[in-house]
């Protein structure tokens, strides 16, 4: 009989953000433990080198660890593969009669290398940016009495972002000034500023220095955009960087830009980095009766003090830290492009879309993933960020756009409101027509009148774009609407 036609065991093992991955060269990532009461008591796990090992590639591993149970020996055959999206192994090995004893391994390097699964075929191995793991277990002379199954994740990524405005910027000479601090971050203890090797705005002369003292930060990606008069970006440096533990390390970053191109006098850039720092959430999904993890998630605990403050602070923070740790997730949020850990009773307590799916009678109730396919995944994570942390970190008018009609779709009215504030402080001649359409499909009256003051403000600079005459030919009802609250006011 066949190893395809036996009862074995599946261990799949999810890397999230796997393209963050910080080790080097002799550096290896282990998933969680896990232990097999069917094969008495023992305990597994797979490890990997992602950037090889002395002078082999990309290495993978089923390791037996010594936890003092099970017999001095275990021969067993195991398969150990890389899954693609749809599920399917998109390379895959074998290994017969393999005798593991405590604390032994087995693998090998008969994958693909790193640069073939993190570069050039990313799409094919790291879909949504996340490697997937998967080892058969078969054991010799017999078999499981059922198949068995379980599977764990973890996530080795932190994100930030931020926009930063620099006003007057033609008439500013950078390098008089020794450059311009445009952002920093207090946890990661990363600067970012904007430079000029010789004071001049040339094309080629503008680069962004980042500038850590963080001894912890083991590796950065780094994309930067200027972002137009209307929100949209255009990507002008990205790069991915190892800190590898030293400090006080300098990275260079071109601005490939015109600046010749900016319309008006404000030059405003979004900066996009993902910091690994070394520590990694990790979480046991499944597993059957017969398998269980050597070492569960740590639960949390709230103290109640009587200091009416200390409470709401340390229940703020709980709650930020199940976001940014992921502790006790019981349901994933999926876009078109990523999938996002979330918490069925905090999503329901903000939004009462949530509460519906989740206590009546829809499907998304008993499923493990609710599919969101009419939001990006920066526009969610923007919704969850504020569901879980109320702040909304590194906003620009283009997200705060799509993440009001999202917030509006599952009715945090909380967060439109703070979407709509946003809009209003960064309306232009430019824009002004798009928010006013926005401020009426969705009748939100205050917001439609702030425009529309704006728009009366600004005469003749908005009357004779050319956004305002495709708001003519596209909703002549609204132009109308607009001219007559301006006869009214004047």
């Amino acid at each position: 009989m066949s190893n395809s036609d036996r009862n074995c065991l599946t261990f799949k093992w999810t890397i999230e953000k796997a393209s963050f991955c910080w080790h080097q060269k002799g550096e290896r990532l282990e998933s969680p433990s896990f232990v097999i009461k069917a094969l008495q008591e023992t305990e597994w796990c797979l490890f990997m080198y992602p950037r090889g090992y002395q002078e082999s590639s990309f290495l993978l591993y089923l390791k037996r660890k010594d936890n003092g149970k099970g017999p001095k020996e275990i021969c067993l055959d195991f398969e150990l593969s890389i899954l693609g999206g749809n599920g399917s192994p998109v390379k895959a090995f074998k290994r017969n009669r393999r005798p593991f004893y405590k604390d032994s391994s087995y693998g090998g390097s008969d994958i693909p290398t790193w640069d073939e699964i993190f570069r050039l075929n990313r799409d094919s191995f790291l879909p949504n940016d996340t490697l997937t793991i998967c080892c058969k277990m078969w054991k010799i002379g017999e078999e499981f009495d059922i198949p068995l199954q379980c599977s764990a994740r973890t996530k080795i990524a932190v994100e930030h972002s931020f926009n930063a405005k620099i006003p007057n910027f033609k008439k500013f000479e950078i390098g008089k000034n020794k450059g311009i601090l445009i952002g920093s971050t207090k946890t990661q203890n990363v600067n970012f500023i904007l430079c000029s090797t010789d004071g001049l705005h040339g094309d080629e002369s503008m680069f962004i220095e980042v500038f850590s003292t963080d001894d912890k930060i083991r590796f950065f990606t780094f994309k930067l955009y200027v972002l137009d008069n209307r929100g949209g970006k255009v990507e002008c440096s990205r790069d991915e960087c190892g800190f590898y533990y030293k400090r006080n390390k300098t990275w260079i970053f071109p601005l490939m830009f015109s600046l010749r191109k900016l319309v008006s006098n404000i030059l405003t850039l979004q900066c996009q980095c993902c910091f690994s720092n070394g520590e990694l959430v990790e979480e046991f999904e499944t597993a059957n009766s017969n398998i269980v993890a050597s070492k569960c998630p740590a639960s949390v605990n709230l103290s109640i003090s009587e200091n009416a403050s200390s409470v709401t602070t340390t229940a703020s923070e709980v709650l930020k830290s199940l976001y940014t740790d992921q502790i006790l997730c019981d349901v994933k949020l999926r876009t078109q492009m990523e999938t996002f850990p979330a918490h069925r009773n905090i999503l329901s307590a903000r939004s009462p879309v949530f509460r519906t799916m989740f206590t009546s009678d829809m499907r998304e109730k008993t499923s493990q993933f609710v599919d969101i396919p009419d939001v990006d995944a920066d526009i969610l994570r923007y919704m969850l960020q504020y569901v879980y942390t109320e702040s909304l970190e590194g906003l620009h008018y283009q997200s705060a756009y799509q993440l009001y009609v999202a917030a509006d779709m599952y009715q945090i009215l909380d967060l439109r409101n703070k979407c709509s504030v946003f809009l209003r402080g960064e309306l232009s001649r430019f824009n002004a027509c798009d928010v006013l359409v926005l401020a009426d499909v969705y009748q939100d009256k205050d917001l439609k009148t702030d425009v529309q003051n704006f728009i009366v403000k600004e005469g003749k600079n908005i009357f004779t774009s050319d956004e305002w005459k495709d708001l003519i030919k596209e909703n002549i009802q609204l132009a109308a609407d607009t001219m007559l609250f301006k006869c009214v006011r004047e």
